[in-house]
């Protein structure tokens, strides 16, 4: 009996994942104050984002551009810290602190090393929906 109830809650849980995956989006990163020229995406699955930008400027020694969660608080919700490769391609990922919702948007800045609790620059880069 056992094993009957069991396989039968296993497929209920299959059966749910195929007919209601999990939450996902792709967002268009476009030109903020500090980068006329950026451009990129910003995927995400459930809490898990990928981040892709290009054109954004070099930064000074000390400085890294930090990765934003604009929706589920009042307040922009820190991120993770990346810095940009030779060519200004920024590429990474981070686990969000909250949920994403559909409506979130994403945004990114340039922080001390280290990152901030609050944005300090204006933002280089946002998400749209």
């Amino acid at each position: 009996m056992f094993w009957t109830v069991a396989a039968i809650a296993l497929l209920a849980v299959i059966a749910r994942s195929l007919f209601h995956p999990p939450p996902s989006g792709d967002l268009i990163i476009g030109p903020g104050p500090g980068a006329p020229a950026a451009t990129g995406h910003v995927r995400w699955t459930h809490r898990t984002v990928e981040v892709e930008v290009s054109g954004l400027p070099a930064l000074p020694p000390g400085k890294v551009y930090q990765l934003w969660h604009l929706g589920p608080m009042p307040r922009p919700v820190p991120q993770a810290t990346f810095t940009v490769d030779p060519s200004g391609q920024l590429h990474g990922w981070d686990t969000m602190a909250f949920a994403i919702g559909r409506n979130d948007r994403f945004a990114i800045s340039a922080e001390s090393a280290g990152g901030s609790r609050s944005p300090t620059s204006p933002l280089y880069a946002v998400s749209g929906n």
